[in-house]
């Protein structure tokens, strides 16, 4: 067997799996994902309302919800919904899907379809209405949906 040498400072490399591949793909979109729960914690914290993030409620029997950021106003509770997105995203608000598209794909890639952020929303603040409807039945609860990436949302 021969063995050869790397030269000084240069890092072997081999192609990943499929599946690593899938992970560290998985681990950049929640990277950037936080990332963008960040930014919109700090505008929040700014604002110096009651609030809390990351939060998770019961939703039925089995299911949660996770809830990005809740704050406390003087209209009644907010749930925003954070998304750090790119590439062209096309969805009207009763749709339950949206598509992204990436600027340079082939026509005919097949279409990215993600969960729509305002039927996901709806579902945080019905989770929330839950939570808090024996203490105050009659509290209004706003939803709102915060782009932080670089997508561009199609009209």
């Amino acid at each position: 067997m021969r063995l050869r040498r790397r030269a000084p400072g240069t890092a072997s490399r081999r192609r990943c799996s499929d599946a690593e591949h899938a992970v560290l793909k998985a681990l950049r979109a929640e990277m950037l994902g936080r990332r963008g729960e960040d930014e919109v914690r700090a505008a929040i914290e700014q604002s110096n309302l009651p609030a809390l993030h990351d939060l998770m409620l019961p939703r039925g029997a089995s299911h949660t919800a996770q809830i990005d950021h809740l704050v406390a106003t003087r209209a009644g509770l907010l749930v925003v919904e954070t998304k750090r997105l790119s590439g062209r995203i096309v969805g009207h608000n009763q749709d339950d899907h949206w598509r992204q598209v990436f600027a340079g794909e082939p026509e005919d890639a097949p279409p990215r379809r993600i969960y729509s952020p305002l039927r996901q929303n709806a579902v945080h603040c019905a989770a929330v209405y839950e939570a808090v409807r024996d203490i105050e039945a009659d509290i209004f609860v706003h939803s709102r949906v915060v782009m932080t990436g670089v997508a561009e949302i199609a009209p």
